[in-house]
């Protein structure tokens, strides 16, 4: 089995921050746009998990 070069293109990856946060969680100082937006999800619905 010969070696060979592998070459694989994979697409730039983005986590957006979230710039204002909400008062309860100011006290983790930075959070991504997802944890803020599951955390406003759960204080106003219910999360079921698998």
């Amino acid at each position: 089995m010969d070696n060979q070069n592998l070459q694989i293109c994979l697409e730039p990856r983005s986590i957006s921050a979230c710039n204002s946060l909400p008062p309860e969680l100011k006290f983790m100082g930075k959070a991504v746009q997802l944890s803020v937006i599951s955390y406003q999800l759960s204080v106003t619905s219910v999360l079921v998990g698998g």
